[in-house]
């Protein structure tokens, strides 16, 4: 899945980055899916200089990955020399299906530290050994070259420098949008689908003879369930049937939050673009999810700074917050106004609220 959303995210214009900072500068990379993911010209001076030692180390290293060992694939991948593996598109999938098994295996994900119950305060783990593992996963592949443009904009490297304040005249004025269409607004799905339903219900009793009173109360038991058990599976299920774009919608605000992640150096472990699968990864809250799509990406320094172990800094708040608002900026460069990301604001101000770091 995360490859899939990565495709999606090249194809987002980099832009959306600079929605929120001041005079942007473009970035001087490409975007095209082969060279954000592998280096093409890396992968061809392996091919011709490949050895029976090479093929031995290759064939350890596929090992370790089927057998989910990505520590070890890690470490060997670290410590081969630079032509030693050859990076294919598979043996990359392979990598990244290593990653997203690893980290919902990940033992902190039995405490949902996502989801802020009562409003206390965010609970960060102290290690986070799943997580750590796939940071230096990839760390070693843009080490090697293999992603080239993962990190570009961190440590401050933005597209874009200038102030800090940013006024939403000056924000209109550097991304060419509104605020309104940088303003989540409140879908009238649900109020559209109950109107169908009665229209329906209606044609429905007054063709068969069956009581409306009946139909109508069958169909809330059924909603009510579908909510309370699945979060809803079931009529989201029907929303994207009836509405094809509303998936389009999500699958480019996800592709958002991966982009800006990807970019800023922040580890993507997996996303989710439906309720369904939500309710199958415990990183999403598992079968008590409250979600409907997700991307999760691990920012190992604001964890740090979080628990205690280094001062909190504005540029961890600042990456942060970037990647939670990237979904809302893509909606509104791809569609002109931001349907979803009202859970993305209230992430955030959760976030900026609670913060209260541990003291060293």
């Amino acid at each position: 899945m995360i490859y899939k959303l990565l495709a999606v995210a090249t194809a987002t214009p980099i832009g959306l980055i600079c929605a929120f900072t001041p005079v942007p500068i473009p970035i001087r990379c490409s975007t095209s899916k082969r060279q954000l993911i592998y280096s093409p010209s890396w992968k061809v001076s392996c091919l011709n200089s490949i050895t029976e030692k090479d093929v031995n180390v290759e064939e350890k290293f596929d090992r370790l990955l089927s057998d989910g060992n990505l520590k070890s694939a890690t470490e060997l991948l670290k410590n081969s020399n630079a032509n030693t593996i050859n990076m294919t598109e598979d043996r990359f999938l392979e990598v990244f299906r290593v990653i997203e098994d690893r980290t919902k295996a990940a033992e902190e994900n039995n405490i949902n530290k996502r989801l802020v119950e009562g409003g206390g305060p965010l609970d960060y783990p102290l290690t986070s050994p799943a997580r750590m593992e796939m940071t230096d996963m990839y760390n070693t592949l843009k080490s090697k070259g293999i992603v080239q443009v993962f990190g570009i904009a961190a440590e401050g490297n933005y597209p874009a420098q200038g102030t800090k304040i940013v006024t939403p005249v000056l924000l209109e004025k550097i991304t060419g949008l509104s605020m309104v269409s940088l303003t989540p607004k409140p879908t009238n799905t649900l109020l559209l689908a109950g109107v169908a339903l009665a229209v329906f219900e209606g044609i429905l009793s007054l063709t068969t003879g069956i009581e409306l009173n009946f139909l109508i109360f069958i169909t809330l038991f059924i909603a009510f369930l579908d909510k309370l058990l699945i979060n809803g599976a079931i009529f989201e299920t029907i929303t994207r049937i009836a509405m094809p774009e509303y998936t389009a919608k999500i699958i480019r605000h996800e592709a958002g939050h991966f982009l800006c992640a990807y970019l800023l150096g922040c580890p993507v472990e997996g996303c989710v673009l439906s309720t369904w699968a939500a309710l199958n990864d415990a990183r999403f809250g598992g079968k008590r999810t409250s979600v409907n799509a997700g991307t999760s990406f691990f920012d190992a320094s604001l964890s740090n700074e979080i628990n205690g172990l280094h001062p909190l800094t504005r540029a961890s708040i600042d990456r942060y917050s970037v990647i939670v608002m990237g979904g809302i900026a893509a909606e509104a460069l791809n569609f002109g106004r931001a349907d979803g990301g009202a859970g993305d604001e209230i992430a955030l101000v959760s976030f900026l609220s609670n913060l209260n770091p541990r003291s060293g």
